[in-house]
């Protein structure tokens, strides 16, 4: 496989693509239908009978060259990456994904080791703009969460304050009951 060929194979599918209309179900205008492709099964069915007009139905035609297939825009083949470990998998004529459930601590690992070897992550146009991006965020957290933590514990004494002067307000009220129920007696 050259990679002159892979190119124009590249270049062949996104024209075929292009032309590749968005398959529906025959009747996707039916609200309680999805627009998901569904082979239309009728017995005079004008969409199962290719007649002039009607949808379109997939067939081999609008499908990727054989050597293309699996392959993104840029000729490569994508990896997904969980950890900066899953980089040592990625070889020649591949390329990274981070996974969707990945943090912010451990993008930043990932993309950090992509970039000292050299490599490229398929869902990261420019490294150092997304690193220095993150960093400040996770330091904005950080600020964020050290301001939390500080106003906690007065909130706490506000809190006991409050609480004790009921309990000081309530023993008063006690005192003052028992003292007119002596005065009566």
């Amino acid at each position: 496989m050259n990679i002159g060929d892979t190119k124009t194979m590249l270049e062949l599918r996104a024209k075929i693509k292009g032309k590749k209309p968005n398959f529906l179900r025959q009747d996707f205008q039916i609200k309680k239908l999805k627009k998901t492709w569904r082979k239309a099964k009728g017995i005079h069915s004008k969409m199962r009978r290719k007649m002039a007009g009607h949808i379109l139905m997939p067939n081999p035609g609008f499908g990727s060259p054989r050597i293309v297939k699996g392959m993104n825009s840029d000729g490569l083949r994508e990896i997904i990456v969980y950890n900066a470990k899953d980089l040592e998998n990625v070889k020649d004529g591949y390329c990274a994904v981070i996974s969707r459930n990945v943090g912010m601590r451990k993008r930043i690992m990932i993309a950090s080791k992509a970039k000292g070897l050299g490599m490229k992550i398929a869902n990261i146009s420019e490294i150092d703009g997304f690193l220095s991006n993150a960093e400040n965020e996770m330091k904005k957290r950080r600020e964020k969460k050290k301001g939390r933590s500080e106003k906690k514990p007065a909130a706490r004494d506000v809190e006991k304050k409050e609480a004790e002067e009921k309990k000081q307000t309530k023993e008063n009220e006690k005192e003052m009951k028992k003292k007119v129920l002596e005065k009566k007696a």
